[in-house]
């Protein structure tokens, strides 16, 4: 009844930007873990915990976390 995953993100911005993102170049990581657990059948919950690091050539730089709970009911 229980799920575990854990992802790992690495991206390096040319300073032209690309897929949505602003021209100011650099990186960007995250390190993601989440776990999941089978209540019933049909009812599921969940939490994904996201830590990231943006790093720009030009502009400030940004870091930080999120968190996400879920609850999936299927009827």
């Amino acid at each position: 009844p229980w799920g575990v995953a854990v992802s790992y993100i690495a991206e390096d911005y040319e300073s032209a930007g690309g897929r949505g993102v602003t021209t100011s170049g650099g990186s960007y990581n995250a390190f993601i873990v989440g776990g999941s657990y089978k209540i019933a059948d049909g009812l599921t919950t969940g939490a994904d915990l996201a830590f990231f690091d943006r790093n720009r050539d030009t502009g400030a730089d940004e870091d930080g976390y999120v968190l996400v709970l879920e609850t999936k009911a299927s009827f």
